[in-house]
């Protein structure tokens, strides 16, 4: 199996927040980027991580792609999605498992849940 790894030299740089950065609790951040998506009409959308993809869930929002690993912050998140698939991925890098999934599942006219265990 063949990882991409983040070289140490974008690591800061990418820890930094790029674009919009929202600030409060996780409802109305949901209903910010809900907007934002109505407004765009992107053709794709993609959430990542436990914490959003179950505030978007919760009000009834399917993202075309969700990504999780049942963690938030390093530390156990509880959950009951079930995934559409499940993909190895050790931390720190991509897979090429990983990338494959992603790129399979972005491109189902359904929506998808990807576990990355």
């Amino acid at each position: 199996m063949g990882l991409l790894r983040l070289p140490e030299r974008l690591r800061s740089e990418l820890s930094k927040p790029h674009g919009i950065l929202l600030t409060g609790d996780l409802e109305s951040n949901v209903g910010s980027v809900l907007s934002l998506i109505r407004q765009e009409k992107p053709p794709k959308v993609v959430v990542v991580g436990d914490y959003a993809l179950t505030g978007f869930i919760k009000i009834g929002y399917m993202p075309s792609l969700g990504i999780y690993d049942r963690k938030t912050k390093r530390s156990p998140f509880p959950s009951t999605l079930e995934p559409t698939e499940v993909v190895k991925n050790p931390p720190g890098h991509i897979s090429d498992e990983a990338v494959l999934a992603i790129r399979r599942l972005i491109s189902s006219p359904s929506p998808s849940l990807l576990y990355i265990d």
